[in-house]
């Protein structure tokens, strides 16, 4: 996924309510592996880049990950899956300051996936994820950049033949654009209705 975005960013983002223009990449790439009836294997690469204007007080990221797993077969449709993963978050500056430091993190999951009913499909999945600052960290400074459960799910149902509903949430630690050293945990919900 490629995105050209203009757009004030909100939270505790806002820079003076100006219009903020970016280039946000989003690439995943992933290989499977048949291992009998109903066991396989898979690994997946992630890479997430956020590219903002030059001369803005914010940070690019860039994130580059790797997730290996296994999955089970329950039916033809549902699977239960467990993974590992591993991941560094990079920080460049977009105005004249030492690059900042960025984080590693390793993390797990377990969960299901497929079409839990004939109207109900959709992902669960719950984990534990640690992470630390890496790079350019001064000496005495507590490189831990914390530790929390993780939880991804992303539920459709099927109402009607023309009418689809999601509704996802997802609690993930993230590195601040905007401080540096400073972690935050996210929690997201969105639904949507097609």
């Amino acid at each position: 996924r490629y995105e050209l975005l203009s757009s004030v960013i909100g939270g505790g983002f806002s820079i003076g309510k100006q219009k903020v223009d970016r280039t946000v990449w989003f690439d995943v790439y992933r290989v499977e592996y048949k291992v009998g009836q109903r066991m396989g294997v898979y690994v997946e690469g992630q890479h997430v880049e956020t590219d903002y204007q030059s001369g803005i007080s914010l940070y690019d990221t860039r994130t580059l990950s790797g997730t290996g797993g296994f999955q089970y077969a329950l039916s033809e449709e549902t699977f239960l899956f467990g993974e590992v993963y591993y991941g560094q978050t990079s920080l460049h500056p977009n105005f004249v300051v030492a690059r900042p430091p960025g984080t590693s993190f390793i993390g797990g999951f377990v969960g299901a996936r497929g079409n839990f009913t004939e109207k109900l499909k959709g992902t669960l999945k719950a984990g534990y994820e640690m992470s630390s600052f890496t790079g350019n960290v001064p000496a005495g400074i507590d490189k831990s950049a914390g530790d929390a459960p993780v939880v991804e799910a992303a539920i459709t149902y099927l109402p009607t033949e023309r009418l689809t509903t999601t509704l996802s949430y997802s609690r993930r630690q993230q590195v601040s654009v905007q401080f540096v050293r400073s972690s935050y945990v996210l929690d997201t919900v969105s639904a949507t209705a097609t």
